[in-house]
């Protein structure tokens, strides 16, 4: 019987980097590096960009009345990130609540319980990358693509 699908991690990422989203990887880790610059802290700490619409940046925001609130100074946080990235920076803002961003309670691990042999094999494959920011970031999105793949 024929699988559905890419099972090893080394076939996850090569099916990532075909599909072009590699370089959207890239392009959601400067907008996170932007989005902190340009809203503070408190804002950071219960939003994150998660992802990218062509020149759009999706939020995630902890909780509708937060995202109301941002929503009202969408036109201030989008002049302060093109101030911050000038044409790299997104161009729109589309948010969406997502009530697992802010858990000060219980605060999440660095990144998701792992095999020791994947997380080896994570680390080989960004070991190139000499921008420890940028390997931090690519470690980050590869682990949460296994987990997202090993839930589904």
């Amino acid at each position: 019987m024929k699988s559905q699908g890419p099972t090893g991690i080394k076939e996850i990422i090569n099916a990532i980097t075909r599909q072009k989203r590699w370089e959207k990887g890239g392009q959601i880790l400067l907008w996170r590096d932007l989005w902190r610059k340009a809203v503070g802290p408190y804002l950071f700490k219960r939003t994150e960009v998660v992802g990218a619409r062509g020149n759009k940046a999706l939020i995630a925001v902890s909780d509708s009345v937060l995202a109301s609130e941002v929503s009202l100074q969408k036109p201030l946080i989008l002049e302060n990130l093109q101030r911050l990235g000038g044409k790299k920076a997104p161009r729109d803002l589309i948010f969406q609540v997502d009530p697992s961003m802010y858990q000060e309670e219980s605060p999440s691990p660095a990144h998701p319980p792992l095999e020791p042999a994947i997380l080896k094999e994570i680390e080989e494959m960004t070991a190139t990358l000499q921008d420890s920011k940028l390997r931090e970031g690519f470690k980050r999105i590869i682990i949460n693509s296994v987990v997202k793949r090993e839930k589904g």
